[in-house]
């Protein structure tokens, strides 16, 4: 039997998606928790995710509980304003998310690690191919609340990363009255009058449904090029008739063949159980590690074989080792199926880049919560 190991679980809460019990099933299934493992998980609700929410739980995880190490789905921007805490108590915070934020090299210290889809990168990506391939006049169209994230600013560094001469313009939905989702019609209506070479969309869920249909009915997608993130697309069902093409990023940790795929994480839900899954191993690994080392040392060393490749939290690499590929998707009409297939790998870049340093501060806002697409 091994030595006793508990583990903090921070959850946060979505009246729209359970983002905690999924990312929880995952944990433990990574984990393979059985006799060799002795492992408790103790829970604490921090609702969306906010920083004071966040900091009190994991206070309380630390000081009270005494865990052994402290993990969940958090927003990196709330990780790094708690992450003195970690290294002060000596126990190591494994955050996970979508990367919807830019990373922050000055936030991390040695007990911060981060478990993420990088969606940063594919932002950067998508819009330095988009520009190379349907000219320089993008569009941007989003709700407040997912524009508040990395993604208008990475898909426009992404641009002037081949030439400076772009224009790369924001068209953001009011806000709807309390209770109610956006109506993204008013962006589709700018859209048809200034006619972009290409629109980068960050709509989820409904919104996203509703935006695609208004995008359809004007008969932009026969014209205007559609790109986002993969979670535009997860709950569109397209019964125009026409087929209906949009082009997503996806994040690999492994080099990816051409070709049609079907892979496991395209929808949000099935990507938070396989961050949780992943995180599970690597907790695993640690344990596994009978090395004298300090637990932070040995989660920096843990390598382990998933879906996406071989995975790792060490927050030196900060998504160096992530591929990025360009994946079209084909909704056809009368509700069929979504067929997909990866075109290309495409250049990204690394958070060393000196453009990447230079624009770190200012390249969103601090919007908290950690869990855009849904």
């Amino acid at each position: 039997m091994q030595q006793a190991f508990t583990i903090g679980l921070v959850l946060s809460t979505s009246s729209i998606l359970p983002i905690g019990k999924t990312f929880e099933e995952g944990l433990k299934n990574g984990l393979s928790i059985s006799d060799d493992l002795n492992v408790t998980i103790i829970k604490e609700f921090v609702d969306q995710g906010g920083v004071e929410a966040v900091d009190k739980a994991s206070s309380k995880l630390i000081y009270y509980e005494d865990v052994d190490v402290v993990t969940g789905v958090v927003s990196s921007v709330v990780g790094y304003q708690i992450a003195d805490r970690f290294e002060k108590s000596k126990k190591p915070f494994i955050i996970n998310n979508l990367g919807e934020h830019l990373p922050s090299l000055e936030g991390l210290n040695s007990h911060l690690f981060i478990n993420s889809t990088h969606y940063w990168q594919q932002a950067w990506a998508m819009g330095r191919w988009a520009v190379k391939q349907f000219g320089r006049n993008g569009a941007y169209a989003g709700a407040v609340y997912d524009s508040g994230y990395s993604f208008p600013g990475m898909v426009s560094m992404g641009m002037n990363s081949v030439e400076n001469q772009n224009q790369f313009t924001p068209y953001i939905t009011p806000m709807p009255p309390a209770g109610e989702i956006v109506d993204p019609k008013v962006i589709v209506d700018r859209l048809i009058h200034e006619q972009p070479d290409f629109v980068y969309a960050a709509f989820c869920g409904e919104e996203a449904s509703r935006f695609l249909m208004y995008y359809m009915e004007a008969g932009l997608h026969k014209y205007v090029p559609l790109l986002g993130c993969p979670f535009l697309i997860e709950d569109f069902e397209n019964t125009n008739g026409e087929a209906l093409e949009i082009y997503t990023g996806m994040s690999s940790y492994t080099p990816l063949k051409a070709g049609p795929i079907d892979h496991d994480f395209w929808a949000t839900k099935d990507t938070f159980y396989l961050l949780g899954y992943e995180t599970g191993m690597l907790i695993r690994a640690s344990l596994m590690d009978k090395s004298d080392e300090p637990l932070n040392n040995k989660l920096a060393k843990a390598r382990v074989k998933g879906s996406r490749g071989l995975v790792s939290a060490d927050p030196g690499t900060l998504g160096n080792n992530n591929h990025v590929f360009l994946c079209k998707h084909i909704a056809k009409g009368n509700g069929a199926a979504v067929k997909r297939e990866i075109k290309e790998e495409l250049p990204t870049i690394n958070i060393t880049d000196p453009a990447m340093v230079e624009t770190m501060d200012r390249i969103s806002a601090t919007w908290m919560n950690p869990y855009p697409g849904i």
